[in-house]
C-alpha cells in the first residue's frame, strides 16, 4: 500500500478501481457520491476519499482530498488529512484551469501535500516528490492510458525512488497529514 499515489476518478467506475488498487494505488478520489462503490473499494483493498473541500462529509465519508489553488489557500486545511496544491503543471483534463503553480511552490507548502495538476506520468511525480511533495494525485495519467495497471505501477516505481525533502517527510512522519492509516 502506498500513500504517495492518490488517482482521482471522474466516475465510479468500479473496474478502473479494481484495476488501480491491484495494480497498488489503494488511495481513489472523486466528486460522486456511490455508497456502494465507496463500499466495494473497501472490499478491494482501497479507500475513496472526497474531493473538497465541502461543508460536510459526505454519505458519512470521513476522508477528503482537500484541494487548494495557492498557498494562501493551506490554512483552510488545516485540519484536512489529504491535501494537494494545483494546478501544479499545464493540464491537459482541465486547460485554462489556471497559471502552474509549479515544482517550486510544494517545497514552500510547511505541511505534506499532493501535487495535482499535469502530473502526466511518472517522471513529473518524481520531480514533485524531489520539489516536496508528500506524493501525487493523478487523474489523466491513468484514466487516459491504454494500461491503467502499468501507469500506476510506473508512477508508484517512480514515488517510490524519489526522494522527499527532510522537511515534508519530517511532518508526514510526526503525524501532520498526508499519509493513510
Amino acid at each position: 500500500m502506498s500513500d504517495r499515489l492518490i488517482v482521482v476518478l471522474e466516475t465510479p467506475d468500479l473496474h478502473l478501481a479494481r484495476t488501480v488498487i491491484d495494480a497498488g494505488a489503494t488511495l481513489l478520489a472523486g466528486t460522486f457520491f456511490d455508497l456502494e462503490f465507496d463500499w466495494r473499494v473497501e472490499e478491494f483493498g482501497g479507500r475513496v476519499l472526497t474531493l473538497g473541500p465541502t461543508a460536510t462529509p459526505v454519505h458519512g465519508r470521513r476522508d477528503m482530498l482537500w484541494r487548494c489553488h495557492g498557498l494562501d489557500e493551506l490554512p483552510s486545511a488545516a485540519d484536512a488529512e489529504f491535501v494537494s496544491l494545483s494546478p501544479i503543471f499545464e493540464t491537459a483534463t482541465k486547460p485554462g484551469y489556471g497559471p502552474p503553480l509549479g515544482v517550486d511552490v510544494l517545497g514552500r507548502a510547511g505541511r505534506p501535500v499532493y501535487a495535482l495538476g499535469g502530473v502526466d506520468g511518472p517522471a513529473r511525480a518524481a520531480e514533485c516528490v524531489a520539489a516536496g511533495a508528500q506524493g501525487v494525485a493523478v487523474l489523466g495519467a491513468v484514466s487516459r492510458s491504454s494500461d491503467p495497471a502499468r501507469a500506476v505501477r510506473n508512477l508508484l516505481t517512480a514515488l517510490g525512488a524519489a526522494s522527499t525533502p527532510t522537511g515534508a517527510s519530517a511532518s508526514a512522519s510526526a503525524g501532520t497529514g498526508g499519509g493513510a492509516p
